[in-house]
């Protein structure tokens, strides 16, 4: 239809139907809709567990990395402790030979001294049980 015709639609004729055909029709259109609602919600539910799943594999790979990056904390931790601990031996190792190596000298500057020992030493002091 034209814009310059300015005749009058003509009107479209429809079969006759019966009361029947519109009841027939409205309940198949009322079940359409009503399978339609299902799908809507059976996918939707979907999408929510498909999110949910998302979710939790994000968390489960979020744990994951945090574990892993404490691991590594651990594992430097262990070796600066290991490393100062052996430093610290070393000294320890270090300060033992020296004082050896000091009292060695102090008891080779010391004239021997010989001394009796006694086997009971009440009998030297006269003060012994019978």
């Amino acid at each position: 239809m034209a814009f310059w015709n300015k005749e009058k639609p003509q009107a479209v004729k429809t079969p006759e139907r019966s009361e029947a055909d519109y009841r027939k029709e409205i309940r198949k259109l009322k079940d359409d809709i009503a399978d339609l609602k299902h799908e809507k919600k059976i996918t939707e539910e979907d999408i929510k567990h498909m999110v949910r799943i998302r979710e939790e594999r994000i968390e489960v790979e979020n744990e994951k990395k945090n574990l892993e990056r404490d691991r590594k904390q651990q594992e430097a931790i262990a070796k600066v402790k290991d490393e100062y601990r052996d430093k610290l031996e070393a000294r320890l190792h270090k300060e033992v030979e020296n004082m050896k190596s000091m009292y060695s000298e102090i008891l080779g500057r010391l004239p021997t001294i010989e001394v009796a020992q006694t086997h009971n030493i009440e009998e030297t002091r006269g003060t012994a049980k019978k």
